[in-house]
């Protein structure tokens, strides 16, 4: 059996939730947690997502690459996949046009 790391949890939990009940019937922190994937030594997912939900309300839904850096647990690889996952929802929502 696959030993779980702490701070992994949390991802496991809203990956597990998506698959029995739907992306739609998860809360936004269960949505970033599945977007983050784990946490850091110290500090859970959860935590994680948490603050990153209080900066998308505080910047409404519009925080910068600089922004996830200065939250405890974000590195440059989270940060790039949160501004990437954010860019590509507001492409196919409408906001303006892609290229493919």
């Amino acid at each position: 059996m696959d030993e779980i790391y702490k701070g992994d949890q949390g991802y496991r939990q809203a990956a597990g939730k998506i698959a029995r009940l739907g992306v739609e019937n998860l809360s936004n922190n269960e949505l970033i947690a599945a977007i983050i994937g784990r946490g850091i030594s110290g500090r859970d997912v959860n935590a994680i997502s948490a603050d990153i939900e209080k900066l998308l309300k505080e910047k409404r839904g519009r925080p910068s690459y600089n922004e996830f850096l200065e939250i405890n647990g974000i590195g440059t690889t989270k940060a790039s996949q949160m501004v990437a996952a954010f860019e590509l929802a507001r492409r196919y929502s409408g906001g303006s046009t892609y290229n493919d």
